[in-house]
Parts: structure tokens; sequence; C-alpha cells
């Protein structure tokens, strides 16, 4: 039971776990809830168990692509060897059961919508389905999952939800989308040995990054119209985020080292999180003033930490290439998209490839 725990706490992303309950916390302050302890710990519990669900059935199907990717990563068990397959079926199971349990406190509504996410979770990684193979599909289906359901069941836990609940959710929904094209950089040697043909695969750097500073804009216009009791101090705010995710996009569409890639994206994450941090401390505050202070509290400090990442990066730094048998043919061959025959009669020293120097679009390839 204790190894399962641990594996539990290994396979859970802090960071992931953290976005969806910011969501979930926006949810419950619209719905009136925010300050009920039970109401709270049932959403963090239910938001962990899902994402716990959702990463290990991720990881059970992208095992070989993460082999080449995060080859060594501690927080990916089945690649360091620290689990089996059947450990993480079984943590997935376990999870699944929690997340259920949980909803089921809530009312069938919230057991309707948390079997549903679980159900499209299961559809995104694994066959027949694996959604996160389809470029386009995936960009509009994750934020569902990670905006959308924890946001409703927020809502769900204090009251109905109201069309002004769907305009924020919206906007929500259409800055997350600028956010979660970016984060298939760290895979993309993988991505394309393996012919894991996501956004980035399919168009290259130039147009994903395109794609994300306009949904980044347009959910930062869409948020400061719509937001509950926003002023010109969370406008101000906002917009200041958003202009300096639009030119970390700007720096990541022309840089040429994966290590500043490595760093953007981590800064740009940090970005994202702050946007929906300042609307719950926004739609959470009793009086405009106090929420006004802890809005602009929360974008000061969270983009000093984007600074910071720019600076130092993360802790603990992702290898994009350490397969031995990549080699400057095999690279090659992968950017072309013939993934089956880079893997075959590999000779050639091996070296180090940056995804920068991977991120072409292939003209073979249609939407």
């Amino acid at each position: 039971m204790i190894a399962r725990l641990r594996l539990a706490v290994l396979v859970a992303r802090p960071a992931v776990v953290f976005l969806l309950a910011l969501s979930g916390l926006v949810g419950l302050a619209l719905g009136g809830v925010a300050n009920d302890p039970f109401a709270v710990g049932r959403l963090l519990v239910l938001v962990t168990a899902f994402v716990v669900y959702a990463v290990s059935c991720n990881d059970l199907a992208d095992l070989e692509v993460d082999r080449v990717n995060l080859h060594g990563d501690v927080r990916r068990p089945l690649v360091t060897g620290a689990a089996g397959s059947r450990d993480v079926r079984l943590l997935a199971a376990g999870a699944a059961g929690v997340a259920v349990s949980a909803a089921a406190t809530q009312g069938l509504p919230a057991l309707a919508l948390t079997l549903a996410g679980l159900a499209v979770a299961t559809a995104y990684s694994l066959p027949p389905f694996r959604i996160s193979r389809r470029g386009v599909v995936a960009p509009l289906v994750l934020p569902a999952l990670f905006v959308g359901l924890p946001f409703v069941l927020g809502v769900l836990s204090g009251r109905a939800l109201r069309a002004a609940d769907l305009a924020l959710l919206t906007a929500l929904y259409v800055g997350f989308i600028g956010r979660i094209v970016l984060k298939d950089f760290r895979d993309v040697v993988g991505d394309q040995m393996f012919g894991k043909r996501t956004f980035l695969v399919r168009h290259g750097r130039r147009v994903t990054c395109t794609v994300s500073a306009i949904c980044w804009v347009l959910g930062t216009l869409l948020l400061v119209a719509v937001t509950p009791g926003a002023g010109w101090v969370f406008a101000a705010c906002q917009a200041v985020s958003a202009a300096v995710a639009v030119a970390l996009v700007a720096a990541l569409a022309r840089t040429g080292s994966h290590q500043r890639e490595e760093r953007l994206v981590s800064a740009l994450a940090i970005v994202g999180r702050t946007s929906v941090a300042a609307v719950f401390f926004q739609v959470s505050a009793d009086a405009p003033g106090v929420g006004a202070l802890w809005v602009v509290s929360v974008t000061t400090f969270s983009l000093a930490l984007a600074g910071e990442m720019l600076r130092h990066g993360p802790r603990q730094r992702r290898v994009t290439v350490t397969d031995p048998r990549l080699t400057p043919n095999a690279v090659d061959s992968a950017v072309t998209g013939s993934s089956s025959s880079a893997l075959r009669g590999l000779r050639e020293p091996v070296r180090d490839v940056t995804a920068s120097s991977l991120v072409r679009p292939d003209p073979s390839i249609r939407q």
C-alpha cells in the first residue's frame, strides 16, 4: 500500500493538479462555496485522482516516446523501471474509483460529468481513438478536461450553471488552447520518430507560436470582458500578463536552442497560471479593493517567478534525445515523416539534437 501511495505521488504532476485546482476554485467562487472546507476538499481529491488517472493512461500509451524524450526522468516510473505496467494500471483503476466516489457525494450531475471526463481522458491517450495523436483535435479536447471539467464541477457545488458562467469558461478555454499547443516542444523528437503527429509536428514552429499568441490575446480580451466585477486594475494586470506571454511566444518562435525553448515554455506555463489565479482572486474577493490588491500581488509575484525561470530554468532538466539508436540520418528521416526507416540500420555516431532543429512542417502531412 505504501509503495502504491508513493507511486501515486510520483505520477501526480503538481503543476497539472494545481492548474485543475485553480479552474475548480474559480468555479467554487462563482458558486459561492469557495469558503466551504468540504467542497474545497472534495474538489481537490477529485481533481488529484483525475490527474493520476489521466497521466497513468498517457504514460502507458506513450512509453516508447517517453523513453526517447524523457529518459531517466524520475517523474516517469515506467521509463525508469521504478514501476511496471501492471502497477500503473492498478493505480489508474484506483484513481478512477476515488474520482467517481468523490463525485458521487456531489450528486448525479457531477457523477455523470466525472464519468464522461474519465472516458474522454481514456480516449485521449489509449487505442482505438488516441486523440493525443490528432494534431488539431487534441488541443481542443485537453482544455475541456483541464479547465472545463473542474470549473463546472466547482460551480455545481454551489448552484446551477448560468450563461455568465459559460462565458467565463469560454474565455478560460480559449486562453488555455494558447498554452497547450506549446507543450509538445519538449517531445518533438520522439513524436516524430514514432509517428505522433501533434499540432507542432504537423504545422511547425511558427504556425504553432502564431496560433498560441492569437489564442492568448483573444482569451485575455474575453476574460476582461466577462469576469464578474472586473475593473481597470484587473484589466491592466491581465494585459501585462498577455503582453509578456506574447513576447515569450515570439522569442520561442525564433530560438534555436533547446535549453532556451525549455525555459521559455516553463515561463509561459507560469504566466498562464497567473492569469487563472487572478480570475480566482477577482471573483472570490469580498470587496473590489481587496480583489484588486490580490490580483496585483499575484501578478507581480508570478511574473517575477517567470523571470527567474528564464534565467535559471527548471530545477530538473529534461533531455530531448537520449535514444542511443538515434543518429543524424535517423533524425533527417524522422523529420520527413519516415519514422519507421529512421529506426533501421543506425550505425553512425550518436549526436545530441535540439527540438528546434526538428520542428518544421512536413508537406506530405495534411490536416
